[in-house]
């Protein structure tokens, strides 16, 4: 059974254009899209770009908006570990299919089951 054990892990996240709130994942963080088989990092997307969802009713999405383009500034994230080994790095306001629903990040403990899009 997964296992994740949150913890703030703050991480310099630039991400495209200037909003008000946190971005939802580090620059660094991969992810994959509809139609390329190595995943990449979300600094690199471009508006348009379509991204894999993991979601069966909507398999994939176009980028439509971005939250940031500030490469100084630090940013807190939620660090999540599973039993297997996975991880990962997002907003504690994220929300994340944790135990069947989605839940905010920052709210998942030791003990909860995170769903990931491979199964």
């Amino acid at each position: 059974d997964p296992t994740p054990s949150p913890t703030p892990a703050p991480t310099a996240s630039p991400a495209p254009d200037g909003g008000g709130s946190d971005p939802c994942f580090p620059a660094a963080a991969l992810v994959s899209l509809a139609a390329e088989a190595e995943p990449v990092r979300i600094d690199s997307l471009r508006l348009g770009d379509v991204v894999a969802t993991g979601l069966a009713d909507k398999p994939s999405a176009p980028v439509f908006f971005f939250t940031h383009k500030d490469a100084e500034r630090v940013y807190p994230f939620v660090r999540l570990h599973t039993a297997d080994g996975g991880a990962i790095a997002l907003s504690g306001s994220h929300y994340i299919f944790v135990n069947g629903k989605l839940t905010v990040a920052g709210f998942v403990k030791a003990g909860d089951e995170l769903e990931r899009a491979d199964g």
